[in-house]
């Protein structure tokens, strides 16, 4: 997929989830990262698992005292460490 077809489908994947930020922003962000990947796959199921870990991630966050929702910090360690 496309850079812009990355961002439509982490919109898809982030509705329903708690967002700590813009959501439109978040996807963006997260879609020109991914996209600068130039030697890993890329596909609609990648980016949901990156929503997925990214979930994750706010979850223990909050568990932990600080803020709730998945914010762009997340979602880009999760694609960093890819």
């Amino acid at each position: 997929p496309t850079k812009d077809d990355m961002q439509d489908i982490f919109s898809i994947y982030i509705k329903g989830k708690l967002v700590n930020g813009d959501v439109k922003e978040l996807c963006h962000v997260a879609a020109t990262a991914l996209d600068t990947k130039d030697d890993y796959f890329k596909s609609g199921a990648q980016v949901k698992s990156i929503i997925e870990k990214a979930s994750l991630c706010a979850i223990k966050r909050e568990i932990a005292g600080d803020k709730a929702g998945i914010d762009i910090h997340d979602v880009l360690t999760i694609i960093n460490n890819l």
